[in-house]
């Protein structure tokens, strides 16, 4: 059989939906002015002193001065913040969410 007579395979059309886990994490920086973030799952807390994010990579806290999140998309991962940066620090995001419990756990027993 030659190779205009063969049966080529259907190409199946990949689904939009991106599965929890399957994103990757990545953040650029430019001029400590403006921080483009991938593989965000939630924003934990705001203010325009520190922003608190769950990533794929675990929790990531962002600390600076007059901070905006200006395009925030969940279903994407997608995150644009502007204003003055300071730091970014990385955690598990057990240490995160078990921080507060020691001190809650105290006060109620």
């Amino acid at each position: 059989m030659d190779e205009r007579n063969r049966v080529k395979p259907e190409l199946k059309p990949q689904s939009s939906r991106i599965l929890k886990g399957d994103r990757k994490h990545s953040y650029s920086l430019e001029n400590r002015e403006k921080m483009v973030l991938s593989g965000v799952l939630n924003v934990e807390s705001f203010n325009e002193g520190e922003i608190m994010l769950e990533t794929e990579l675990g929790m990531l806290s962002i600390k600076g001065s007059a901070l905006h999140m200006s395009k925030l998309n969940l279903e994407t991962g997608d995150l644009l913040i502007n204003g003055s940066i300071d730091s970014c620090v990385y955690s598990e995001k057990q240490d995160f969410k078990t921080k507060g419990a020691g001190i809650l756990s105290k006060l109620f027993k």
